[in-house]
């Protein structure tokens, strides 16, 4: 961060904060571009999680339909591999379609790397028992060969539970963990195996039993730190409203132990939270994704106590109109200067066929000193063109340069088939 004091120096104890609003009417920012648009056949359609940056520099993601066998899908994995010279076309290759019955389909999360270049993921549906996957996709020992895909467990239903909606988050060892979101959800981890050929061990860290505890998390990633993992919960909590959760280990063989960090109430504090991004300060970033009449969303900070016995304390950061400003945001992401970068699925334009708005890209910039607000600026309002519409977190990052994806659906209605965007500021 360019200026980590005022982190120190601002007034923690408030729990609400005022932001001023500095939007650029209408600005087009000419430095977006639009690097690969969906087909919606084989190509892949409706990514429904942003792509990763991997180690040789290629942007790896998921689309949640498209891919063989056709008309329909049951979903891909894609690498865009960027151009050798500036101003050419990335070039877009499917590197696995999904077969729902053998090995999961229809991911909503995105990628994880792990060690030299393997790629973690899960499927939401699917597999031999039809509650979802965890996979993994090998690339090639030699240039030009085909990535191997490994199916590294099928979820039961049971206290593992269904549905993971999470990516997965590669922990020591390379151990991988994540969360299902039914029937109440649980966290789980996935240990490699200690020799070649033997299956990975599964344990579930964390059975949800709905409120007071939590119920259903539905992160595009849980966050880690320290060995902590954090994440959030779409319902449960005090008030059934979600809430953000830590889970601690206490040691081998024992259970992990859950904290509830904040309950969201409903009110001004928003519902559904989406936990984004951990600061460098253990403060925890997230935004609210609820879109209606009187709310469209939230961005907040969490920030862990200075001492015991105090607790977590809840700043509001900024709501949402529906507006030029957007409305249900998805993951905020932190850039190299401390700020929160974000996609808010509606609001922005009201085009037909986008009858929220087509959504938008923010940023929210941290206060240059203590007492003073934060400020939301519009970065890029999508139009439903080349661009897609209904643009999906979590936002990738580097040297500078942010990567999105645009869904392409809008309501739970089929508007184009999604894209790929860059954004150098």
């Amino acid at each position: 961060m360019n200026n980590p004091k005022c982190l120190y120096n601002r007034p923690w104890i408030l729990s609400t904060a005022l932001l001023t609003l500095s939007f650029a009417a209408n600005a087009q920012s000419s430095a977006i571009t639009v690097l690969h648009t969906f087909t919606g056949g084989s190509d892949g359609r409706n990514p429904l999680s942003g792509p990763i940056v991997g180690r040789d520099g290629s942007l790896f993601g998921t689309t949640n339909y498209g891919g063989t066998p056709l008309p329909n899908g049951n979903g891909t994995i894609y690498r865009l591999t960027p151009p050798a010279s500036t101003g050419e076309p990335w070039t877009k290759t499917t590197l696995y379609s999904f077969n729902w019955a053998v090995d999961g389909g229809t991911p909503y999360a995105g990628l994880a790397e792990g060690a030299n270049g393997v790629l973690y993921g899960t499927n939401e549906s699917g597999g031999p028992l039809g509650n979802g996957t965890v996979f993994s996709l090998t690339p090639p020992s030699s240039p030009g060969g085909s990535w191997t895909y490994a199916v590294l467990y099928n979820f039961t239903g049971g206290e593992d539970g269904d549905q993971p909606l999470t990516g997965v988050v590669i922990g020591p060892g390379g151990k991988l963990y994540g969360a299902t979101q039914y029937p109440n959800g649980a966290v789980w981890e996935l240990a490699p195996p200690s020799t070649s050929g033997a299956a990975w061990t599964e344990t579930t860290l964390h059975t949800f039993t709905d409120s007071p505890d939590g119920k259903n998390p539905n992160d595009h990633y849980l966050q880690m730190a320290g060995g902590i993992i954090y994440g959030a919960t779409v319902y449960g909590g005090a008030y059934n409203d979600g809430c953000i959760y830590s889970l601690t280990p206490q040691g081998s063989g024992e259970p992990w132990k859950e904290t509830i960090l904040y309950s969201f109430t409903g009110a001004e504090d928003g519902i559904r939270p989406i936990l984004g991004a951990i600061g460098p300060y253990g403060e925890l970033y997230g935004t609210t994704d609820d879109f209606s009449t009187s709310a469209h969303g939230t961005v907040f900070e969490l920030v862990p106590p200075i001492g015991p016995p105090y607790g977590w304390t809840y700043t509001l950061l900024y709501s949402f109109t529906g507006g030029d400003d957007g409305g249900a945001p998805s993951a905020v992401s932190l850039n190299s200067e401390g700020n929160l970068i974000g996609t808010a699925q509606q609001g922005g334009l009201h085009i037909s066929p986008c009858g929220s708005g087509c959504g938008v890209l923010f940023e929210i910039k941290q206060p240059a000193a203590s007492g003073e607000e934060w400020t939301e600026t519009t970065i890029y309002t999508f139009r439903n063109e080349s661009d897609g519409s209904n643009p999906q977190g979590p936002i990738a990052q580097k040297n500078g340069v942010l990567y999105a994806a645009s869904a392409g659906v809008d309501q739970g209605t089929t508007i184009g088939n999604g894209a790929v965007l860059s954004w150098a500021p």
